[in-house]
């Protein structure tokens, strides 16, 4: 019965000390947060905005125009809700980074290229991303997408016996 009473008397203690916050620093906090949040959409409002008209000036015919579009198609499939570092993620659009690797191939545009314009418009690296947004699988789709044009063959098992052990070898 008094240990029922002592957790009582804690319990009441508890909530009037939340009671006793004044309604201003709730109004206050909120303000700060709503500025925050405020803050981030006009940024990112101002960026996507400074990145279309770069975008129009883009000559598409020449091999850095080029780039420059693959570097943004990069951008916009790591951050499909067009915010950096933002608090709630938005996955990657893995179909849209493999049309790139593609089109790199296809329009003979090197990685290096590509990465160049991505640090100039975003100053992030353009592999560190990659590597962070996919998967070791993606990534390996990826690179053969850009060095072939095509996907990966399928890893295949492959049991092979050497002095009486039997491996497992996965071949492409």
């Amino acid at each position: 019965m008094a240990a029922s009473l002592a957790i009582g008397t804690a319990l009441s203690s508890a909530s009037g000390a939340l009671k006793s916050i004044p309604k201003e620093v709730y109004i206050i906090g909120g303000g700060i947060i709503a500025t925050i949040l405020i803050a981030k959409t006009v940024r990112s409002a101002v960026d996507k905005a400074k990145y279309n008209s770069a975008i129009k000036a883009i000559n598409t015919q020449s091999k850095t125009g080029i780039a420059t579009m693959l570097a943004t198609n990069l951008s916009s499939a790591f951050y499909q809700a067009g915010i950096r570092n933002n608090w709630i993620p938005d996955g990657t659009n893995d179909v849209l980074v493999f049309q790139v690797a593609k089109t790199m191939f296809n329009k003979q545009i090197s990685f290096i290229q590509v990465s160049d314009q991505y640090k100039g418009l975003y100053q992030r690296n353009l592999l560190e991303d990659l590597q962070s947004e996919l998967d070791s699988n993606e990534l390996r789709t990826f690179w053969e997408l850009v060095k072939t044009g095509a996907p990966p063959k399928p890893l295949v098992n492959h049991r092979v016996s050497l002095n009486g052990h039997e491996i497992n070898i996965k071949l492409a």
